[in-house]
This record gives C-alpha cells, sequence and structure tokens, in this order.
C-alpha cells in the first residue's frame, strides 16, 4: 500500500523541521562540549575561560 499525498507532506515537513532543529542546536553542542573538554583537561582544575577573562583586565 502506497502513501497518500498527505502522509508524504506531513512526513517532508517533520524531515525539514527536524533538519533545520540539527541544523541550530549542532554549533551549541559542540560549544558546550568545548568547554567541558577545556575544564576536564586543565590540570588544577581551574576554568580556563574565567582565567584569559581576568587576565585581560590585569594588564
Amino acid at each position: 500500500m502506497s502513501p497518500t499525498f498527505a502522509e508524504i507532506t506531513v512526513g517532508l515537513i517533520a524531515a525539514t523541521l527536524v533538519f533545520l532543529f540539527a541544523i541550530r542546536i549542532t554549533p551549541i553542542i559542540i560549544d558546550r562540549l568545548a568547554r567541558f573538554m577545556n575544564r576536564s583537561l586543565d590540570s588544577t582544575g581551574a576554568d580556563r575561560t574565567d582565567e584569559r577573562k581576568s587576565n585581560r583586565y590585569d594588564r
């Protein structure tokens, strides 16, 4: 049994929305993972992003 026109249309709309959501959320996930890895790889346990911010104002 083949799908109807309405089922194809709803499927295409759903696939488009999922694709657009994935494009929007992927950079956010990558950024958060990068921040997490930056913290977890620091041997002193300090947050490197805070260190960079404080060094900028110490000059």
